[in-house]
């Protein structure tokens, strides 16, 4: 295990956490088509095999034994300097509640912090109320959009046209994980 990305707490013992490679993007799109059940399908449009093959020094892969357990994948923006990204990340369903995606989160705040990046963004379905509980709890804020669904504030067609989005933002300057 990578000192560095090694989990620091005892409930995450066991776990194997590095960087991906182009190796690990049809485990993740299979992933996805299993940790939500088809769908987000088709799962190779929503993360494709280039995040792999050049954003993987800011995106993470996590296993236990052979068992893909988790996944990070985030970027570092290129338009806007003080601006970092993830992109999309998911916990097995087994491995849930052990503070892995918890863990993941604060490894890419930590290159962005490293990058002096201040601000991080982050989208996720207004369905998905846990992703919702889960980016609040980390202390991302969700941007007022153009409209709600059942009191969620949204981005409308951010996702592409009838596909709505909840938009999150993390100060980095301001805010502890």
């Amino acid at each position: 295990m990578d000192d560095q990305l090694g989990p620091t707490d005892d409930a995450l013992a066991g776990f194997d956490i590095r960087h991906p490679g182009v190796d690990d993007y049809l485990t993740i799109v299979d992933a996805i088509d299993a940790w939500w059940d088809g769908l987000l399908r088709p799962a190779n449009a929503l993360v494709q095999r280039f995040f792999l093959e050049h954003f993987n020094d800011t995106s993470f892969v996590v296993h236990q034994r052979a068992t893909l357990a988790a996944f990070l994948i985030g970027f570092l923006s290129q338009s806007h300097s003080n601006e970092a990204y993830i992109h999309f990340a998911g916990v097995a369903p087994q491995f849930r509640s052990r503070g892995l995606g918890r863990h993941l989160y604060e490894l890419f705040f930590a290159i962005a912090r490293d990058d002096q990046r201040s601000m991080v963004r982050c989208i996720t379905s207004p369905s998905n109320r846990d992703s919702i509980a889960f980016h609040k709890a980390l202390g991302f804020h969700l941007m007022i959009g153009e409209g709600d669904e059942e009191g969620i504030p949204i981005s409308r067609d951010h996702g592409g046209r009838g596909l709505h989005m909840v938009v999150f933002e993390k100060d980095l300057r301001t805010q502890a994980t």
